[in-house]
């Protein structure tokens, strides 16, 4: 029988899953084809912080 730390564990897992699916498509379709989610992963963050 699963805990509710699984269940949960799963449910983040999965949703964790489905922004990088949501990543890659936004990419894809948009004008920073050219851009891999690991480099937006990182303007986000540098955008978030400010400066590197």
């Amino acid at each position: 029988m699963k805990t509710d730390f699984d269940k949960v564990n799963e449910w983040l897992i999965q949703l964790f899953h489905d922004f990088m699916i949501l990543e890659e498509q936004f990419l894809k379709d948009s004008a920073y084809s050219d851009v891999t989610v690991k480099e937006l992963q990182i303007l986000t963050l540098v955008h978030t912080l400010g400066t590197c």
